[in-house]
């Protein structure tokens, strides 16, 4: 189990705790155990979330835990903001409104599509996709890749994160010769698909259409059934 904290850089921190304790238990599952909360000191909201959980998930995090302000302090509306020695509070958001925070219904949503890929059996590629980022263009302030992981010769994963003015789609690498995919675009925050149509490629190099628009966006390449 990792902590990364709750700073703007701790998704940056959980991959890096997750590469290393990955190399050194390499037959444990690593669970990303404390995440940037949602709502944290008004901090950390909904995009932060998608971030931080799609890039554990498709780096090999064998499991994340979804926290929220309100939910961690146990917030109430008899005790408003916990129950400190200090009397200091780091929020004052009530347990239930926090649970229905738009974070944990996109990350429920997201789990309920690793479950439907069956993602306990995926492998991590980051050489599947690639990102291209137009000089003098401003990125978003976590650092953007793309994360990517699946099963060769089955489905493909891809989270792309937010990249300002560049609506490009990835190009994706090492397409197995014979099989054949079909893609589709996933918005993490709804979940509303896009769908692509026939993935064509005579090298294994496959250029995804331009995104639907500006956002933070799944990839899902899948083997035609």
């Amino acid at each position: 189990m990792t902590q990364a904290g709750h700073l703007p850089d701790a998704p940056v921190h959980a991959l890096a705790s997750l590469e290393t304790a990955r190399d050194r238990f390499p037959d444990r599952l690593v669970i990303n155990a404390e995440p940037p909360y949602e709502g944290h000191g008004g901090t950390n909201l909904a995009d932060v979330q998608r971030y931080s959980f799609w890039s554990s998930m498709l780096s090999g995090a064998g499991g994340y835990t979804y926290g929220a302000a309100g939910v961690f302090q146990a917030n109430d509306r008899d005790r408003p903001t916990g129950n400190r020695p200090d009397g200091g509070a780091f929020d004052a958001t009530f347990w239930d409104d926090a649970l229905l925070f738009p974070g944990a219904v996109q990350l429920a949503a997201g789990q309920a599509l690793l479950r439907e890929l069956h993602a306990e059996t995926f492998e991590v590629h980051p050489e599947w996709a690639e990102l291209s980022i137009r000089p003098g263009h401003p990125a978003y302030p976590l650092p953007v890749k793309a994360f990517a992981a699946g099963i060769p010769g089955r489905v493909r994963l891809i989270y792309l994160p937010l990249r300002w003015y560049h609506w490009d789609g990835p190009e994706i690498r090492n397409l197995e010769p014979g099989v054949r995919y079909e893609a589709s675009y996933i918005d993490p925050e709804s979940m509303q698909r896009y769908p692509l149509g026939p993935v064509g490629s005579s090298d294994g190099i496959w250029r995804a259409p331009i995104l639907p628009h500006m956002h933070d966006w799944l990839l899902l390449v899948s083997v035609v059934e």
